[in-house]
């Protein structure tokens, strides 16, 4: 056997420990059942196994250590708890994909999060998850979406994050990060979702945003930023950019932030 797909079944129960005799397995699929339980440590063991989706379920526990040769990981809307397991130095993973959003994952994102090279995805929404955001993120040159929405993240945005030049999705909606919004935007040329509303961010919108060319959404309601919208964010809309959608806390007579061009004040 060497793929199992058992999604949308209605299955009940838990994943047996047997389950680590199935040596020659790549793919296992048991997305939206009713499965309970902790997950295995074993089955993050096989070693062929690359593909593994158990969203959609009612597994509880911590997330065993990831095997450094599985690609993709589904964990999504379960009752998982604890921390996101770090990545030991010196392993090669080839981990790409890891959503866990909407679980019930504690802790702050840990520096060797970074020792996962190869991540394309990181989807950890609607979590429990506090402290900063690593320096070390930077050091996953592949990412190219991240969604960190609805946590209790702090402190600032690394300006490390905007060397990352293969992100094309930002999600950091609903925190409580704080301080000016910096960074080197031209960096960013595929960016083009930026969220960072609902968030404690203060100060001017600095003119850089406006070499994110590629950028269509851009929100930045419910924080404490002043002044004006630059003018080169302005110009995103129509020939020069691709700017679709742009929000901010404009309204009122003696509105937070003045902007002539945003497609939604709040």
């Amino acid at each position: 056997v060497i793929a199992i797909d058992l999604s949308n079944l209605g299955l009940m129960g838990t994943i047996p420990e047997e389950i680590r005799s199935l040596e020659e397995i790549e793919d296992l699929t048991l997305y939206n059942n009713d499965i309970s339980g902790t997950i295995p440590p074993s089955l993050m063991t096989l070693p062929n196994l690359f593909y593994i989706d158990l969203g959609s379920n009612y597994l509880f526990g911590s997330i065993p250590p990831i095997s450094p040769t599985l690609e993709y990981l589904y964990l999504n809307q379960n009752r998982l708890s604890g921390r996101i397991p770090r990545g030991k130095n010196g392993l090669d993973y080839k981990l790409k994909h890891l959503w866990a959003q909407q679980c019930q994952l504690t802790g702050p994102l840990l520096d060797r999060l970074g020792n996962f090279g190869n991540l394309e995805q990181l989807v950890l929404y609607e979590n429990r998850i506090i402290g900063p955001i690593p320096t070390t993120l930077s050091s996953l040159s592949m990412l190219s979406y991240l969604d960190l929405s609805s946590n209790s993240l702090t402190g600032t945005v690394p300006d490390t994050v905007f060397d990352m030049h293969e992100l094309v999705s930002i999600y950091l909606s609903r925190n409580q990060l704080s301080g000016p919004i910096v960074g080197r935007a031209s960096s960013l040329s595929k960016l083009s979702y930026l969220w960072l509303d609902e968030n404690e961010f203060s100060g001017d919108i600095p003119p850089a945003f406006g070499d994110f060319l590629n950028l269509k959404s851009f929100l930045l309601h419910d924080n404490n930023l002043q002044g004006t919208m630059p003018i080169q964010v302005c110009d995103l809309f129509g020939a020069r950019g691709e700017l679709e959608r742009l929000e901010a806390d404009c309204a009122g007579e003696f509105p937070k932030l003045n902007c002539s061009c945003c497609t939604l004040c709040w």
